[in-house]
């Protein structure tokens, strides 16, 4: 949901043209899961990382290898419960439950340094796992008592600069420039965040009938919301018409949704919905659920129907969605899994030029660039800095690529982790078969501490 580090897709597939074309069905298949230790409830990758929250902890996932992740750490103690987690540079941001958020630094794959953490009030259920982080500014979900706004520029002293007391109970939000879309029980509410000390209603729209709404995802001009189920096979995904934002607008639904629609996210032109279980009245002897929970795909900005119906082995819980690659919580493991998408096979071995943007920015530096590239194939890249005299200065990535955008980060430090002279140096991308490199002249300034 949210402005990351670079997520490095780690997939490969080889794309070729077509001599014959043929027409495929979407198909999700499974790459590969890793046991947590625990309940994963959310989801946060960052580089060639996934940070896990656990509900009793907060782990760390090596993906690199997507058809075989790695439980690299899991946190301890009574502090680090977790089921909603948010990253930004080198802090985990992570939500307890409502009751409590805490800080923690990284040092990935093998350590989470606890840093601080903060009490907030005992939410009602079901429990919220809403937390974002926008520069200084954390944004909390605390179930039945709103939105909790700190003040986080010193991560050892958070401050809490007010709260939004909304009517139902706040599970989960998402932001879009100046607006946070809240999903609270029975509505969608916007509020005009530009000054967090003093959040205004803007607009709401309640969700029909007795629903429960526990997401929202917002892809200007709609948001889509998840409504629970009543009878297992009923749940629904409410399509809004935000672009009057004093008016939302109900405009469409996705109905028939099996389980119980937890989360959603919206890539490209899909969307992707998480949903658990469901079950009716418990018997003593009942073992499974009436209905299994999954992923459900619809395509399309309002669509009516589901192209896809996959179901995972046991609750999912969240989904976070690059390219064609899905990271989905699922009751006791990260489940990887690969959305194979419509389209056209590609049949004969004629060359696609592997990337087709590559920007560098800011530039010059003060402190740190950013990398952004749009990958048309899959394929192994190379990215490394090097300085004028052409000496290897630092190696940022080697690895699988898939397709779609993908950013990575220069801290302009070299190799050891010192921070470089300034002066000037050049970032280059190849592709590991040798056809393909570009570079970009950069100047840093200096200065960084």
């Amino acid at each position: 949901m949210k402005s990351r580090l670079g997520f490095v897709i780690l997939f490969c597939i080889i794309a070729v043209f077509p001599s014959v074309q043929t027409v495929r069905s979407d198909s999700i298949e499974r790459l590969g899961a890793c046991a947590t230790g625990g309940v994963p409830e959310d989801t946060e990758p960052d580089g060639i990382y996934a940070y896990v929250a656990d509900r009793g902890a907060l782990a760390i996932i090596d993906i690199s290898d997507s058809t075989s992740p790695v439980l690299t750490f899991r946190t301890s103690g009574s502090l680090m419960g977790s089921n909603g987690v948010d990253i930004d540079d080198t802090l985990a941001y992570v939500n307890h439950l409502g009751t409590t958020f805490w800080i923690g630094r990284l040092f990935p794959p093998d350590s989470i340094v606890f840093i601080t953490d903060y009490d907030l009030p005992n939410a009602g259920l079901p429990q919220p796992w809403g937390i974002e982080i926008r520069d200084t500014i954390l944004y909390v979900a605390v179930g039945d008592e709103g939105l909790y706004i700190f003040n986080v520029k010193d991560p050892t002293n958070p401050t809490l600069i007010t709260f939004y007391d909304t009517p139902h109970i706040l599970t989960e939000f998402f932001i879009l420039d100046s607006l946070i879309y809240l999903a609270d029980g029975d509505s969608v509410i916007i509020l005009n965040i530009s000054d967090p000390s003093s959040p205004q209603h803007v607009g709401a729209v309640d969700i029909p009938g007795i629903r429960w709404c526990r997401d929202v995802h917002v892809v200007y001009p709609y948001a889509y919301a998840t409504a629970y189920s009543s009878a297992g096979t009923d749940g629904r995904i409410y399509i809004i018409d935000v672009s009057t934002p004093s008016n939302p607008t109900i405009v469409g639904m996705i109905d028939e949704i099996r389980g119980d629609p937890r989360a959603v996210y919206v890539n490209d032109d899909y969307i992707y919905v998480a949903s658990m279980d469901w079950w009716p009245i418990k018997e003593e002897d009942q073992v499974r659920a009436e209905e299994e929970g999954g992923i459900r795909v619809a395509q399309g900005a309002v669509p009516e129907s589901l192209i896809i119906s996959y179901d995972t082995p046991g609750n999912a819980y969240e989904i976070f969605v690059r390219g064609n690659l899905l990271l989905v919580p699922d009751s006791d493991s990260l489940q990887i899994l690969y959305h194979n998408k419509v389209g056209i096979e590609e049949k004969n071995g004629k060359r696609i030029i592997p990337i087709s943007k590559f920007f560098v920015y800011p530039n010059p530096i003060k402190d740190k660039i950013t990398c952004e590239f749009h990958f048309q194939k899959a394929t192994r890249i190379t990215l490394s800095v090097y300085d004028k005299t052409g000496r290897k200065v630092r190696e940022i990535y080697s690895g699988p690529i898939i397709t779609g955008s993908v950013q990575f980060y220069w801290d302009c430090r070299d190799q050891n982790q010192k921070i470089v002279s300034a002066g000037e140096y050049f970032i280059r991308i190849s592709n590991t078969d040798g056809k393909y490199n570009e570079s970009k002249k950069v100047i840093y300034l200096g200065g960084k501490k």
